[in-house]
């Protein structure tokens, strides 16, 4: 079963072969998991067989509430 799979069917209600698995770091960490492991990020998650990951939006700037 692959990740996308996976999650879908967690979020149907149904049973995956085991749960979604997700990794969030802050900026600073992800830094210094980078230099201490010598690997970047995705190959890290994909290491560790993470099943989600963050997709960056559009950063608004001047926005007024």
């Amino acid at each position: 079963m692959n990740s996308r799979e996976r999650t879908f069917l967690a979020l149907n209600f149904e049973e995956p072969d085991r749960v979604p698995i997700d990794f969030w770091i802050s900026r600073g960490f992800k830094r210094k998991l980078e230099l201490a492991l010598n690997t970047s990020e995705e190959a890290f998650l994909d290491a560790h067989d993470v099943d989600l990951r963050y997709i960056e939006g559009v950063a608004l700037s001047g926005v007024k509430g």
